[in-house]
């Protein structure tokens, strides 16, 4: 039997070795990826936000393709007064459905598409945010070839049954082809139609996108 001193002494080189090897595994952890970090933030915003989720028939929504334009304001800096920081991230791609950081989010400019033919734009500011009942939902409906889009902040007994009633433009659309579109808000210059058709049918990963700062005049913003 070993002395009571020498058994103590072997405990605490166990415990001590214990404890060194869990901070090292930490340490390197937290080193190796600043990963850790944002997905522990990414899972709480998740939860603590209330997400855009889009509604409709799967056989609309395999068709369906939907950018965010999201705007924040900066916090306040002399030498950023009145700045703000854009970003364009894909919400829905084809049926899949993805995460995106609305935290702190000021004013959408929603883009979608479907079948690469019908085109619209909702442009709205984030005052549900502060109101009881606040959703990010998206309805789509498509009847014979025209294709339906509505924005529901506000979770209601009627958010369902009326939300194809809408201020066109602002929280729902009918689509158009983008010939149509163009016309209908007299886009003549050939550098802005090519920047539209991106953002109406290009991939924006919510993982890789990256912000750009713009002042917060309305004009630069819608």
């Amino acid at each position: 039997m070993k002395p009571l001193a020498v058994a103590w002494s072997n405990e605490m080189k166990k415990l001590i070795y214990i404890v060194l090897l869990t901070s090292l595994v930490f340490i390197i952890a937290m080193f190796n990826s600043k990963t850790l970090f944002d997905r522990t933030l990414t899972t709480w915003r998740k939860y603590t936000t209330a997400q855009f989720e889009v509604y409709g028939d799967e056989n609309v929504l395999k068709d369906i393709k939907i950018t965010m334009q999201i705007v924040r304001q900066n916090p306040y800096d002399n030498k950023k007064d009145n700045s703000c920081n854009k970003k364009m991230e894909t919400l829905f791609y084809k049926g899949k459905h993805f995460f995106v950081d609305i935290e702190h989010a000021w004013y959408y400019k929603i883009y979608f598409s479907y079948k690469d033919i019908y085109v619209g734009v909702l442009k709205f500011e984030n005052l549900y945010q502060w109101f009881h009942g606040y959703i990010n939902h998206i309805y789509i409906d498509s009847k014979g070839k025209n294709i339906r889009i509505k924005y529901v902040g506000i979770d209601t007994a009627d958010s369902e049954t009326d939300f194809f009633d809408f201020i066109d433009g602002v929280n729902g659309a009918i689509g158009v082809d983008i010939k149509t579109f163009f016309e209908k808000n007299n886009i003549e210059n050939k550098d802005l139609k090519e920047e539209l058709k991106h953002s109406f049918f290009n991939f924006y990963d919510p993982d890789k996108s990256k912000s750009s700062n713009i002042n917060c005049d309305f004009e630069n913003i819608l």
